[in-house]
């Protein structure tokens, strides 16, 4: 018995191909006529798409890929070969994403997304140092989108920060928020996330030197759900601020010290400022 006469449906594609790298699959499209359409069956099937750190990919190759439409959960990040022209298409067609890293893909435009944003209903978007991010994706996610519970958007940068606030109030589920490098990230916004993001469990907002002890006070008086907090070169933020969230078993990534530094902004104009 030969490999193609074991069952397709039942055998191969669940418990063989599943196995398979994306390298091996299009190696075992080349052999034959036959194992072309036994894999054409498998990316058709497929709802776990990476392709991980490549600066190459050759278009023929990726064409390969339309025949994908059925991904719930896309992994290109760190791809560089990708282009609008590439990317487009393929989002348009993969209506059931719901999990999508596109971070540091720096070829792409806020363009490509727009398929995402219209037409999939996503839980988890990563976008980390995206250069091309603009405030206006993130208006357009606000306005379409509804399930978001992962975002990141590290060293990301805006205009302004009011964007992001639009982003808060309209997503209050998210668990896992990171927005580690956007120097746009003061007390003003992370008043916002403790206003409208009580529930969230993660927060990482590591190297936002605009955030202060105050800041941090909004989160320990409001986020009663969160085990981790990212704060590592906050240089605004002392321990006075981070010992009751210690107190609570939250996971901090700086060690306890008796720094203290003064608060560089009032409660009042911050409230004030986001009403």
């Amino acid at each position: 018995m030969s490999l193609l006469e074991v069952f397709w449906l039942d055998v191969l594609l669940p418990q063989v191909l599943a196995r398979l790298t994306l390298k091996d699959c299009f190696n075992l499209r080349c052999v034959s006529r036959d194992f072309r359409t036994l894999i054409d069956l498998h990316l058709h099937a497929l709802k776990v798409l990476k392709i991980l750190n490549r600066r190459c990919f050759p278009k023929e190759s990726f064409q390969v890929l339309s025949l994908c439409e059925k991904i719930a959960v896309l992994n290109f990040s760190k791809c560089n070969f990708l282009s609008d022209d590439l990317l487009i298409p393929f989002l348009s067609q993969n209506k059931n994403i719901t999990s999508v890293n596109l971070s540091n893909c720096q070829n792409i435009t806020a363009r490509s997304i727009q398929p995402l944003i219209l037409h999939c209903n996503l839980r988890v978007l990563k976008l980390s140092r995206c250069t091309w991010l603009t405030p206006g994706a993130i208006e357009a996610l606000s306005l379409h989108q509804s399930s978001l519970e992962e975002i990141d958007l590290s060293y990301c940068s805006f205009s302004s920060d009011g964007c992001l606030i639009i982003l808060f109030k309209k997503f209050r589920n998210i668990k896992i928020l990171s927005l580690e490098g956007v120097p746009q990230i003061g007390d003003r916004c992370v008043y916002a996330i403790a206003k409208f993001l009580s529930s969230i469990k993660h927060l990482n907002i590591a190297c936002c030197h605009k955030v202060t002890d105050i800041g941090i006070g909004y989160i320990a008086d409001s986020c009663w759900n969160l085990e981790s907090l990212a704060v590592r070169t906050c240089v605004r933020v002392s321990e006075k601020s981070l010992a009751p969230i210690r107190k609570r078993k939250i996971l901090v990534d700086r060690r306890p010290n008796s720094q203290t530094l003064p608060m560089f902004l009032q409660l009042s104009q911050i409230q004030a400022f986001i009403r």
